[in-house]
């Protein structure tokens, strides 16, 4: 079961999806490669909503907070590690697609990692912050 919440950035409006316990994916409406969950049921009132929101409140202040909530994302094994090594790139620095792929297999394309970067929906979290425990 899925859990929603909306949230209205300075950029346009958001969606914010939790299994009730980690934050499975933030997206802006209309995007590409928008939610792959059904059925959210809309609950603004959970903690971690909150937690999410405050979060986004400070990135767009101009801070560069940690992330204090449970990040739990959906997708298949590789896509998974795609998105842990995104999680772990320090704030300000970068990785090529050919880069990321290498760190997972001499043989790995880089469209492979860059179509995993696409479908990342917890890309806002993770791409922006320094320090974040996704798993």
């Amino acid at each position: 079961m899925f859990f929603s919440t909306d949230y209205d950035s300075p950029l346009g409006d958001m969606l914010i999806v939790s299994d009730g316990e980690s934050i499975c994916g933030v997206w802006f409406y209309g995007q590409k490669h928008f939610p792959l969950f059904e059925n959210f049921i809309q609950n603004d009132g959970l903690a971690i909503f909150s937690d999410v929101k405050d979060w986004l409140d400070d990135y767009f202040r101009g801070l560069n907070p940690k992330i204090n909530f449970k990040l739990n994302p959906k997708g298949s094994k590789f896509r998974l590690k795609v998105w842990r090594i995104l999680s772990q790139i320090p704030y300000g620095e970068t990785l090529t697609y050919g880069e990321i792929a290498s760190r997972i297999s001499p043989t790995m394309s880089a469209q492979a990692v860059g179509g995993a970067v696409g479908h990342n929906p917890i890309s806002i979290l993770t791409l922006l912050c320094k320090n974040s425990p996704a798993s």
